[in-house]
């Protein structure tokens, strides 16, 4: 049976996170661990900054405690009890988690794209490491195909929902494509790397970095291969970009009216998009007085993400329904592999009834009627289709996927397909 163990951003602090994180290169290694000392068939890690996630393949439910034991001995810098706090799902519920996972529902922000791609590595991994089977292949196969198509067939990752991705977006929305503009960061903190991302994303066709402590504006450019500049050059620089993004934690004004004034009147008249995301504000708003300069706070960008956070929750009600119906078929898949042996025993015992049968009946026919050996394969076939649909169906069918197996117990029991005599009555020798 499948099954998830986990810790989310939702029942867990960064602290407790942190101790759960696995360098790319020790993946392999983690999953064979589980495997060996959690006795599992299959398994895929999904680890983030915002989650752990180990989806099993297990013999039964008590399975899973022998999984959460694994990870907690594995983790030897897990708090006291921190393991009681994973979550534990089983198929449906857990099949459903998954795609949710990677639709971006599970998200901290609806509908973000990048949870996909890590959906994406974290099977990849496994199959590295030759830890998945047939049905972490289907899961997660699945799980990826229900991402995208959440994606393309609703609007629940059309718009941005972070104040760096909205500040890209005002961007956007008074420029158009940004693949032939340029942008200045100013500030080199978390605020002002997740800019440097979205604009990277969206094209832009040179990016730069400024800071107070020029070794973390160094260390951005670095990271994202832009140029850095130190503190004392803004005023020489900053007309020489199109847009400015500013997030730093200055208790003042870093771009004042007059300077800024005196920068411009080099460049007279050109536009510049200007971006205030900090509070305090960075930007003196009386240069939005300067002509060709459209400044926006961070109201202005509050507001697109307010309006793009409800759009995004309309979406993800159209999201859940997608996601819905892709469970149902993986656990229509899922249980259907459980049928599967019965189908094919139920099928087998009666086309030997059939052919005994009809082998008799043949036996009595004149001549001419034998060697009519397609008319007589069709009719043998038919019979066994009209006797197998009824019950096949029945099982495929069962309303209730949790007593399936009891439901094909009992047809074993009518059948009689049992070693035994298919109710648990040992059947009577000749001799008796």
């Amino acid at each position: 049976m499948l099954c998830l163990i986990g810790l989310n951003y939702k029942n867990s602090s960064i602290e407790e996170r942190e101790k759960l994180a696995v360098p790319k290169s020790q993946v392999g290694s983690a999953l064979r661990y589980f495997i060996e000392r959690a006795g599992v068939r299959e398994c895929v890690l999904l680890s983030t900054c915002n989650r752990f996630e180990l989806y099993c393949s297990i013999e039964a439910r008590s399975g899973g405690a022998l999984v959460i034991k694994a990870v907690a001995e594995y983790f030897k810098t897990l708090s006291v009890r921190a393991d009681e706090r994973f979550y534990t799902l089983f198929d449906a519920a857990a099949a459903r988690h998954l795609f949710s996972v990677a639709s971006g529902l599970d998200s901290m922000i609806i509908g973000e794209s990048q949870i996909l791609s890590q959906v994406k590595h974290a099977y990849s991994s496994a199959c590295e490491a030759r830890t998945t089977g047939y049905m972490l292949n289907k899961l997660f196969h699945q799980a990826i195909k229900t991402g995208k198509m959440a994606r393309s067939e609703t609007a629940i990752g059309r718009r941005c929902a972070s104040v760096s991705s909205a500040a890209v977006a005002a961007a956007k929305n008074e420029l158009g494509d940004l693949s032939s503009f340029s942008a200045l960061i100013i500030g080199a903190g978390e605020t002002a790397e997740l800019s440097m991302e979205c604009l990277i994303k969206s094209g832009i066709k040179k990016a730069a970095v400024i800071s107070r402590t020029m070794e973390r504006a160094f260390a951005l450019g670095e990271k994202y291969g832009s140029e850095s500049f130190d503190f004392s050059s803004l005023y020489k620089i900053i007309r020489d970009y199109d847009i400015i993004i500013s997030s730093t934690d200055s208790p003042h004004f870093i771009v004042e009216y007059d300077k800024y004034k005196a920068a411009a009147a080099k460049t007279r008249g050109r536009r510049q998009v200007i971006i205030d995301i900090a509070v305090p504000r960075d930007i003196d708003p009386e240069i939005s007085s300067i002509k060709g300069v459209k400044l926006f706070n961070i109201d202005d960008i509050g507001a697109i993400i307010t309006e793009n956070v409800s759009a995004r929750k309309k979406a993800a009600a159209a999201a859940a329904k997608l996601i819905d119906a892709e469970a149902g078929r993986f656990l229509d898949w899922y249980e259907g592999r459980s049928v599967k042996p019965f189908i094919e025993k139920f099928r087998s015992n009666v086309e030997k009834i059939v052919e005994t049968e009809l082998d008799k009946f043949v036996r009595k026919l004149p001549e001419d009627f034998k060697n009519k050996d397609k008319s007589l394969n069709a009719l043998k076939q038919a019979i066994i289709n009209r006797i197998c649909g009824g019950p096949i169906a029945r099982a495929l069918n069962c309303p209730d996927k949790s007593k399936i197996h009891a439901c094909i117990k009992n047809f074993e029991c009518f059948f009689n397909l049992d070693s035994e005599n298919g109710c648990g009555e040992k059947k009577p020798s000749r001799k008796e």
